[in-house]
């Protein structure tokens, strides 16, 4: 859990209040969401289905705000759920360009400094790591600290709305609610040890990738030894024995996410079939009451089965913010010292280069006796001579 927290942390260091708006923004179109579901309540009294006869504190105060504003036939109140429909629509479209400028945002910045730390680092740094080890931070990795941006702000969102879905069905109907979230919870518990394997699927890409970029690099920048040894079968051999590894890997953590959104989507509806025949008879919950909590759920269920589905391919790409801030924290540890005078360095410059009574021999030979020369800087010099004078 720790790749989490640190995650998180990033997160809300970097983004401040973005992220109280961004919630307020996701609580706003659960809100609008789930208020259009329950208004069937009062629609569907109006056309005649049987509902509760006493609805809660939390009916009341809807359907004493349909009379406000005058919607009380049901083409009245089926033009304000359109009404709020579209508002929640246009809220999701908002957040959901807000969320991608901001993951690049994210992941730009981390990308700027991790450059930033290792061109500031000691030559030692840079020279005892490869350069395909670098290169992977700021382009594989912080692609996939993108990627987690991305899923872990979908999950905040989805629990958001899942709590708001959660407490306009309690007040609706809290014995079918209560019903299906423990169906919810064990199948979500039955999905552990596959949380476990992807967690573990994702740890093992960081150093897979690295090692790719560092093979290909090292590979490329000898091509012409490969070429002139004829070492190509061997040089394709060492390549794609790690593709291959790098193939397995990634599918299984592509693969997990899928497989376990399909089994949640079918218990979901074994729940819900459930739910549907017991509702009204075991648990004595009107008709109506019991078809508007189903409609949340319908809504919902797929929420949550995204919710787990996000979590694995959260595991996929959480390890990148470990691999990021280590390299990172090595890197600033090996920075150079860097001079915060404000002042320019000035230097004067020399205006001749002047040689006086230079003397080179090779063996006994004197080549140059008691040579003395001043030349302008700048300048130029021309030395003539034949082929072999010794220029």
């Amino acid at each position: 859990m720790t790749v989490y927290r640190l995650l998180f942390s990033d997160l809300i260091t970097r983004l401040g209040w973005r992220v109280l708006a961004l919630v307020s923004l996701m609580t706003l179109i659960g809100l609008s969401e789930g208020t259009t579901i329950v208004l069937l309540l009062p629609l569907l009294n109006r056309i005649g289905v049987a509902s509760a006869a006493t609805q809660g504190l939390a009916i009341e105060t809807m359907n004493k705000g349909l009379r406000l504003i005058g919607a009380t036939t049901p083409a009245e109140i089926l033009v304000v759920i359109v009404a709020l429909a579209a508002v929640q629509t246009a809220l999701f479209i908002a957040l959901s360009w807000w969320n991608a400028k901001l993951a690049r945002l994210y992941q730009g910045q981390r990308q700027s400094e991790l450059f930033r730390a290792f061109v500031r680092a000691r030559w030692s740094f840079v020279v005892n790591r490869k350069v395909g080890d670098l290169t992977n931070v700021i382009v594989t990795e912080c692609d996939r600290l993108g990627i987690a941006f991305n899923i872990l702000l979908a999950m905040i969102s989805t629990s958001v709305v899942i709590l708001i879905y959660f407490f306009l069905s309690m007040v609706v109907a809290w014995q079918v609610t209560l019903s299906l979230v423990g169906f919810a919870s064990l199948s979500g518990l039955a999905m552990v040890r596959i949380y476990r394997m992807s967690y573990a699927a994702g740890q093992a890409l960081h150093p897979l990738n690295a090692g790719l970029q560092s093979m290909l690099g090292e590979q490329l920048a000898a091509v012409k030894i490969i070429k002139a040894t004829d070492g190509e079968g061997r040089a394709e051999d060492r390549v794609n024995s790690l593709v291959r590894r790098l193939e397995k890997a990634n599918v299984f953590v592509s693969f997990l996410p899928a497989m376990v959104r399909g089994l949640l989507e079918f218990l979901a509806f074994v729940g819900l079939a459930l739910i549907f025949v017991l509702g009204s008879k075991g648990m004595g919950v009107a008709l109506g009451n019991v078809f508007v909590v189903l409609a949340l759920f319908a809504r919902l269920f797929p929420r949550i089965t995204t919710l787990q589905a996000n979590l694995h391919y959260l595991n996929g790409h959480v390890h990148a913010i470990d691999a990021i801030s280590q390299l990172q924290s090595e890197a600033e540890a090996e920075a150079e010292r860097q001079d915060n005078a404000t002042d320019t360095l000035k230097i004067k410059l020399p205006t001749s280069l002047v040689v006086q009574n230079l003397e080179v021999k090779f063996g006994e030979r004197k080549v140059l006796d008691r040579v003395s020369v001043t030349m302008a800087i700048p300048g130029m010099l021309a030395i003539v001579g034949g082929s072999g004078a010794g220029k």
